[in-house]
């Protein structure tokens, strides 16, 4: 029979980040790995990260963006979309006159 797969979340964004990363690792220590394959999840401002019981870590998400790397993005996008419009546009008013082909 296989081992049932146990994930601690710990850590994250507030003041009680330290108790949390804390009690996470007490829970670990104190769980059966005879029992359960048990992972760590490490939550974090600027990532998340898997810890095995080997305390390898594997990535969960790349870096989080700050909110001006969010926001900057989403400009990036919302340009790059009223630039094909313009294109489309256009493109369907030189069909329209005749000056190009489909």
């Amino acid at each position: 029979m296989s081992k049932k797969v146990v994930g601690i979340a710990m850590g994250g964004y507030s003041s009680e980040r330290a108790i949390s990363m804390e009690s996470g690792n007490t829970v670990f220590q104190n769980l059966s790995q005879e029992k359960w394959d048990i992972y760590r999840l490490i939550i974090d401002e600027n990532q998340w990260v898997v810890l095995d019981q080997n305390n390898l870590e594997n990535p969960v998400i790349k870096t989080v963006p700050t909110q001006a790397e969010a926001l900057a993005e989403n400009k990036k996008v919302k340009d790059a979309f009223a630039q094909t419009q313009i294109i489309q546009q256009l493109n369907n008013d030189l069909y329209s006159q005749g000056l190009i082909n489909s």
